[in-house]
């Protein structure tokens, strides 16, 4: 088989906003590589009467997934495979998710593809030392939590628990306590708080809570001091953003909204249809503040790389399983490479948070 590197020819043009455009095919020979692959693939995903998963022949699977399902499921794989040695032999400064276009795709033809990038900005940064410095003078309030706040998160608490125990009418009538518009829920005692957690008993319970408030307090405190050192360093700092960054982070918006709204129990173009707005409405109504995450993330890589910091390469291992263990379909790599993105740019939070030490 030919080599990738050197059989794919491909074109790079510069586009705006630290844009490039790269252009060419992959070689029959070499898109037709990987057929097999990809047959064997759908037929894994695909129900086929009369055949075990994966063992399906290529006519049978054509028949039920299409044969364009499986000259897509080549075009993946061969441009997954061809990707990382463009950018490398052309020496590309690349930054986030390509955007992949086929120009031309048929059995037994060279695969036609456009590729969109971006590579690494001009990223002109004010003193952010100095920025970060003066915003760790200011004096972090004093937390602390009240009885009404401890007693208030115990009826939450309370009422939830309700709520599970009393979808079964025979519970509800048996259980004592507490109603809530009519319905009844169980006391708090020293043998209940143990469903919670591991508490020893119901003053176990409250210290827990009210630690549980002040930690919740300091965390919102934390970001908020977090969103104003960002937005200091954002209007000080000159980026020329890349637009295929913004989309992508549009996108990623987008899919946590709908997440979001799944996890509610609603359907998403319900919800829309409620708000009275489109997707693509909602999305330009967030496209300042995706181009303002992308500046963000932007600005932190550039202080990572001025000040050499980087994730611990144990602790991106341990949020990959996270990731991987939570969202079962996710791409290893990608959640890798978000795993470090995160972890490096707590990081350097933490660097620009003790410049004031």
């Amino acid at each position: 088989m030919l080599s990738y590197i050197m059989a794919i020819q491909v074109a790079v043009s510069k586009k705006e906003k630290s844009e490039l455009e790269i252009t060419g095919e992959v070689p029959s020979e070499i898109f037709e590589s990987h057929r097999s692959d990809a047959v064997k693939y759908l037929s894994e995903r695909v129900n086929i009467p009369g055949f075990r998963k994966g063992k399906a022949p290529e006519n049978i699977v054509a028949q039920h997934a299409g044969g364009m399902a499986i000259l897509e499921e080549m075009a993946e794989r061969a441009l997954g495979r061809a990707y990382p040695d463009i950018i490398a032999e052309n020496k590309l400064d690349v930054v986030g998710d390509p955007a992949v276009q086929i120009t031309k795709i048929a059995k037994g033809s060279p695969l036609g593809f456009k590729i969109t990038v971006a590579v690494s900005p001009e990223v002109t940064l004010p003193d952010y030392k100095k920025i970060a410095e003066k915003a760790a003078k200011e004096p972090i309030k004093e937390m602390g939590a009240t009885d009404e706040e401890v007693e208030k998160t115990i009826a939450e608490i309370r009422k939830l628990r309700a709520r599970t125990v009393t979808q079964n009418e025979e519970l509800r009538t048996k259980n004592a306590g507490g109603t809530e518009e009519g319905k009844e829920f169980p006391p708090l005692m020293d043998e209940n708080v143990k469903e919670f957690g591991e508490f020893e008993n119901i003053a176990d319970f409250r210290v827990k809570i009210k630690e549980n408030i002040i930690a919740e307090k300091k965390a919102k405190e934390m970001q908020k001091r977090r969103a104003e050192l960002t937005e200091e360093l954002v209007k000080a700092s000159s980026i020329d953003v890349p637009r295929i960054l913004v989309e992508r982070e549009l996108d990623r918006l987008m899919a946590q909204f709908a997440s979001d709204i799944s996890r509610m129990g609603l359907q998403f173009d319900k919800y829309l249809e409620h708000l009275k707005k489109t997707a693509e409405e909602i999305r330009n109504e967030w496209r300042d503040q995706a181009e303002k995450n992308v500046k963000i993330g932007l600005i932190l890589t550039k202080i990572a790389e001025m000040e050499k910091v980087s994730a611990d390469p144990a602790a991106v291992e341990t949020e990959v399983k996270h990731i991987m263990e939570h969202y079962p379909g996710a791409r290893e790599d990608r959640a890798r490479t978000y795993a470090a993105t995160i972890l490096k740019h707590e990081k350097v939070f933490e660097f620009l948070e003790n410049q004031g030490a």
